[in-house]
């Protein structure tokens, strides 16, 4: 017989192979009536399709025997046994892609017996706890991801098939790394964390060009030199987390252009050691948590920047940022004290926004204007209700955290603006009650308050709910809370909520009349006093819808008028207008005013200021609230003033001057005209002929000893020139009659 020809050989066994893996299928869809390959296990398909045998979690201490199967399965699991040995033979019969030995006590040596599985195995997942060297992995040639923990190495050397796509060797007391111990390989995926590295291993990253994750974290990097991974072009994730790194030279960076994700968390890394992380357009997710960065470090064209988190650090400002593309900023336990207007305006697509633990004294009505977010956490930052204004434009958010403040007692209208909620925290605010929330709610804590009742239409629409430590009035005022229970079977058994008696609200059964429910984002409803009796209680509510909404704010430098408009009721005691500048502790209240009052107007205010302006509804004990924000005029300078008055006078005077000039040019002109008029044309003409003819020819004419002037000469000649003159008469003699 003759050989076959190559082509046809490879389409004969792609054939076999097709032929395989359907009888495979085939019997895999047989499989809850075929016995699994050992009694000691159990088998199998997942949700993906993929076919198990799970023998984990049996306390074996051997490989069970398989009976040999021609399916191929997806995934053996044996770990959290006490397996310590392999025999040569564990796996014979057996072929599967993915086997995992994870938390068993195997060494080294007993990886020989993986041979059978050399043609089909894909991912070894195992722990080699105490062992000195890297087990002999050369033979599994199909062999694409490795996981090993445990080790006791110090030095990586080459011992890997060239197969490799995926390395990750943790926890294996590793203190250098060859540069050929990655030779020939062409790794996707490289993690070296949890070790006693003390450098980036740079000469061993040189040939993993292909490399697109590199996970360094845990270990005892302190400083990472400029083109420590220049040679990784295809990187995407690079992470540093937990490493004690103080020291980023210039361009530690250089050449990862496709870099998205970067992992600087739990590090020791300063404004002043932080170089400026520039020019990364790729970068989609910085993590800079847990440092001792002081400001918000320079990310310049970061154009694709979604995600920065900068959790606890020393940060007190946040106006530097600019990140057009930014979504979610996690800004927790830093050292902001204030938001002033409009801090975020210059993140225009953020979405997620987290500032737990900072001590925001100053929290600007305008701080999120600018903004439409998606999901906020102001957890435990010492704010009360007031200074939570800034919180109604937010029409679009979701979720909401306020726990751990001091919002009591509530606004009744803090949220009637956010229609889009649906997940509200209010643990640990010393509430006693709680203002009207949105239709849209799903998830209520109020854990940790001292609350009696709930309202019954807002719990109705809950699919979670937390009272846990309140003082809860166990009557028709928590009805509702207790029809919601009846549909939670599985969570009842396991709280631990009490009456104000002491009594478990599992215990407790009423009847009560159906609540009507009305929709009004902006009212309050005052349940009607209830009789109650130790475990049933009938009873009608009743409620009353009031309504009350601010409808302008006129500002000058220092008074700030209020209008309003309410219903007209016969319940209303008056109004109260109260008002805080940021930074105040306690607003200042005005007197209280007539039912029929409209408006007010707040006297003596600091100018250029921003404030919160309330006004309250007074229904003998409780309030009905509406609140809006308001800022008064800046107030002009002193010194300018001084200059603008000094220069009006300037030109003031300036205008007089030249008009004082204008008259006396005037005045000069009029008499010189008068004069001329009052002269007969022919003495004009003679003296006009006499001045020529003295011009052209002046007689020599001897001094006068006495000079006689008669009044009427004295007109005539009118101060004739003379240019020759000898001698200056020492006399001058006037007639009597010329009036000097």
């Amino acid at each position: 017989m003759g050989c076959c020809p190559n082509g046809l050989l490879k389409t004969a066994l792609d054939e076999i192979q097709v032929m395989m893996q359907l009888l495979a299928a085939v019997l895999l869809l047989l499989a809850p009536v075929l016995p699994c390959p050992s009694p000691q296990c159990s088998c199998g398909i997942r949700e993906d399709g993929d076919s198990y045998i799970y023998c984990a979690r049996r306390g074996l201490t051997e490989v069970p025997r398989f009976q040999s199967s021609p399916v191929v399965y997806g995934e053996l699991v044996l770990s959290h046994n006490r397996i310590s040995s392999l025999a040569a033979d564990a796996f014979a019969g057996l072929r599967v892609r993915r086997l995992l030995l994870d938390d068993n006590s195997l060494n080294g040596s007993a990886m020989s017996a993986l041979a059978p599985l050399s043609d089909t195995l894909e991912e070894l997942s195992v722990d080699l706890p105490g062992g000195h060297s890297l087990p002999p992995l050369a033979n599994l040639l199909g062999l694409q991801q490795l996981r090993v923990r445990l080790l006791n190495v110090r030095r990586m050397e080459a011992v890997f098939p060239r197969s490799l796509k995926s390395l990750s060797l943790e926890e294996c007391q590793l203190e250098f790394v060859s540069s050929e111990a990655l030779q020939g390989l062409h790794l996707l995926d490289l993690s070296l964390s949890h070790n006693r590295l003390s450098a980036v291993p740079v000469g061993a990253l040189q040939s993993q060009s292909d490399l697109r994750e590199l996970h360094l974290g845990f270990n005892s990097i302190e400083s990472v030199h400029a083109r420590s991974f220049s040679g990784l072009a295809s990187l995407r994730v690079l992470s540093l987390e937990h490493n004690g790194v103080s020291v980023l030279s210039s361009g530690w960076l250089d050449g990862l252009a496709q870099l998205d994700t970067l992992n600087l968390q739990y590090n020791a890394l300063t404004s002043a050691s932080l170089p400026a992380l520039s020019g990364l357009s790729s970068l989609r997710r910085l993590h800079l948590a847990y440092n001792a960065i002081e400001s918000v470090p320079v990310l310049e064209g970061l154009s694709s920047l979604v995600e920065l988190n900068l959790e606890s650090n020393l940060i007190s400002s946040v106006s530097a940022l600019r990140l057009p593309a930014l979504e979610t900023l996690l800004l927790s336990k830093n050292h902001l004290h204030s938001l002033p207007a409009d801090v975020f305006s210059s993140l225009p697509r953020l979405r997620t926004l987290s500032l737990d633990g900072n001590p925001l004294s100053l929290l600007s009505p305008w701080a999120f204007r600018s903004v439409s977010l998606h999901s906020l956490s102001l957890r435990s930052c010492g704010l009360a209700s007031d200074q939570l204004v800034s919180l109604t434009v937010q029409s679009e958010l979701r979720t909401l955290n306020l726990a751990g403040n001091r919002l009591g007692p509530v606004l009744p209208d803090m949220f009637s603006s956010l229609r889009a909620l649906s997940s509200l925290d209010l643990s640990e605010n010393g509430l006693s009650s709680l203002p009207p929330l949105p239709a849209s709610l799903r998830r209520l804590s109020v854990r940790v308050n001292r609350l009696s009742w709930l309202d019954g239409c807002v719990v109705r629409r809950l699919s979670a709910l937390d009272l846990a430590e309140n003082p809860l009035q166990c009557d028709c005022a928590i009805s509702a809370v207790l029809d919601w229970l009846q549909n939670q079977p599985l969570l009842r058994p396991q709280l631990n909520w009490r009456c104000r008696s002491g009594l478990p609200l599992a215990n407790v059964s009423v009847q009560c009349a159906p609540v009507q429910c009305e929709p009004s984002p902006t009212a309050i409803v005052l349940p009607s006093a209830a009789a109650s009796s130790a475990n049933v209680t009938t009873v009608s509510p009743t409620t009353s819808m009031l309504h009350l909404r601010v409808t302008g704010l006129s500002a000058t430098s220092d008074s700030i008028q209020v209008l309003w408009e309410a219903t007209s009721d016969d319940r209303v005691q008056g109004f109260l207008v109260s008002h805080r500048a940021l930074g105040q502790p306690r607003p200042a209240r005005s007197e209280l005013l007539h039912p029929s009052a409209r408006d007010h107007i707040l006297a003596r205010l600091l100018p250029d200021t921003e404030y919160v302006v309330c006004v309250s509804m007074v229904l003998g004990e409780r309030q009905l609230g509406a609140c809006e924000p308001a800022a008064t005029r800046p107030r002009a300078d002193p010194q300018v003033l001084g200059r603008q008055m000094e220069q009006s006078s300037v030109a003031v005077g300036a205008a007089l001057g030249v008009g004082v000039l204008l008259v006396l040019v005037i005045l000069g002109a009029l008499l010189l005209v008068r004069k001329r008029r009052k002269m007969p044309p022919k003495q004009e003409e003679a003296r006009y002929v006499e001045e020529r003819r003295l011009r052209a020819a002046p007689p020599k004419l001897s001094p006068p000893k006495e000079l006689y002037l008669d009044p009427v000469q004295l007109w005539q000649h009118d101060y004739q020139e003379v240019e020759h003159v000898y001698e200056v008469p020492t006399k001058l003699t006037w007639n009597e009659s010329v009036i000097i």
